[in-house]
């Protein structure tokens, strides 16, 4: 974290009033570690990057979380691939067939196996025509989403309970 303090330095942030003592810019950084403390240096690093080289002008140093949205795996989890799920679906049911349902086999996913139960099941994705697949579609797509949002709800649930469990060593680490 000292690194990434140094680079917005460097870079002619706004160092932040509290931060120009060194108790500041060591509380700072803790708190930094406290949020951020599931995140990789090299995660951090390349989310640091990341927000250096974004279009938006922030001018003034960035709160962890501002960071965090930076962090490559929250950008590709906040991607919609709904309609991609939907259509491998499709493939499937064309490709098996309504006597040939899904099974432990298939390894299908949680948000999929969400989406196929907001359609209604395999069956009745399997007896859907062209009138009533919009339909269908938009209940995956609903289902899907909703599982979605409960998987990232679970992460992050998981991921602080973690990091206040473990707080005490990210006191260590700036000693």
């Amino acid at each position: 974290m000292n690194k990434v303090f140094g680079k917005l330095m460097v870079m002619a942030y706004r160092l932040p009033k509290f931060y120009e003592t060194p108790h500041g810019i060591n509380s700072g950084i803790t708190g930094y570690i406290e949020v951020m403390g599931d995140i990789s240096d090299a995660d951090m690093w390349a989310a640091l990057m990341r927000f250096l080289r974004s279009p938006n002008d922030y001018g003034a140093w960035p709160k962890a979380g501002q960071l965090l949205a930076f962090v490559e795996s929250r950008q590709a989890a906040a991607l919609d691939d709904s309609d991609e799920q939907w259509g491998k679906l499709l493939d499937l049911v064309s490709s098996r067939g309504r006597n040939n349902p899904p099974g432990e086999q298939w390894h299908l996913s949680d948000r999929v196996s969400a989406g196929l139960a907001g359609v209604g099941g395999w069956r009745i994705l399997c007896l859907a025509d062209e009138t009533n697949l919009v339909a269908h579609r938009a209940a995956f797509r609903s289902a899907y989403r909703s599982g979605v949002k409960q998987t990232y709800i679970k992460h992050e649930s998981d991921a602080l309970a973690y990091m206040l469990s473990n707080r005490h060593q990210s006191e260590k680490l700036i000693q």
